[in-house]
């Protein structure tokens, strides 16, 4: 018969830490997708948001289900994903417009509007 003598709470608070916290694990899959889509559309966009005015760059897939950004141009692992689904409008400016506005793109969702400039 095995003895099983209990952790002391430090050594249990090691074991606890060394392990990788379950919700870590699952949302690094869930950020990570390989692109088997058909990409429809492809590059690199600076946007900014209504939420947060921080001009970003990243590179964008426009496919036949969602708008995928990601950190760079071969990556799997993504920044943001907005389903076409959620998208409620799409502005467009016209070149001779833009002197006037800080952005040439607008797309809006229930959420957020995202601006790319």
């Amino acid at each position: 018969m095995m003895n099983c003598t209990p952790l002391s709470q430090r050594e249990a608070m090691t074991h606890r830490s060394s392990n990788i916290p379950l919700m870590r694990v699952v949302m690094s899959k869930k950020q990570t997708k390989p692109y088997k889509a058909k990409v429809l559309q492809e590059g690199w966009m600076m946007h900014y948001t209504d939420r947060q005015c921080t001009r970003k760059k990243h590179y964008w897939r426009l496919d036949t289900k969602e708008i995928n950004l990601y950190k760079d141009d071969s990556s799997t692992r993504f920044y943001k994903e907005i389903p076409l689904s959620e998208i409620l409008d799409v502005k467009y400016t016209p070149n001779q417009s833009l002197e006037n506005t800080a952005h040439f793109l607008e797309i809006r969702t229930r959420k957020s509007a995202y601006y790319m400039s």
